[in-house]
């Protein structure tokens, strides 16, 4: 599958903006999204918000969105999921990113609205099941020490 993508490598930025805004494939959206943050990184920022912001393709594109863009301004990034509910496969994703590397007192805009609708979404997705995303969800509560 690596070796149908690497065409993607070669585009320009407004042919990489065209398939990541039309989502022509989850594996082409997100790699022309992954080149593009190297092109063009606002740009890239731009459209991943979009993405998560209106809950345009599947749970697995926004994960992977998420994956690409998070670091270009997290902040931003987080207060995107204040606006939406998330899928289960998206909402890991943040706890991961979240629980690892970034410590959550160092981010400005993880407002109550955000830390409540990660809770909240959670709840909603898992009705006490204890797996992975149990698991990120208590490391992430008890670095906000709710």
């Amino acid at each position: 599958m690596e070796e149908d993508l690497a065409y993607i490598k070669n585009l320009k930025v407004d042919e990489l903006i065209d398939i990541v805004s039309n989502i022509w494939g989850f594996e082409e959206a997100s790699e022309a999204l992954f080149q593009l943050e190297k092109e063009n990184p606002q740009k890239a920022l731009e459209l991943g918000i979009e993405i998560l912001e209106n809950d345009k393709g599947d749970d697995y594109l926004q994960a992977s969105v998420w994956d690409i863009i998070f670091n270009l301004d997290p902040d931003t990034v987080i207060n995107s999921l204040k606006k939406r509910k998330l899928g289960k496969v998206l909402l890991y994703e943040v706890l991961k990113e979240l629980n690892s590397g970034f410590y959550v007192n160092e981010i400005r805009d993880l407002t109550e609205a955000v830390i409540n609708r990660i809770i909240n979404d959670y709840n909603d997705l898992t009705k006490n099941q204890d797996d992975e995303l149990s698991a990120e969800l208590r490391e992430f509560t008890e670095k906000i020490n709710i």
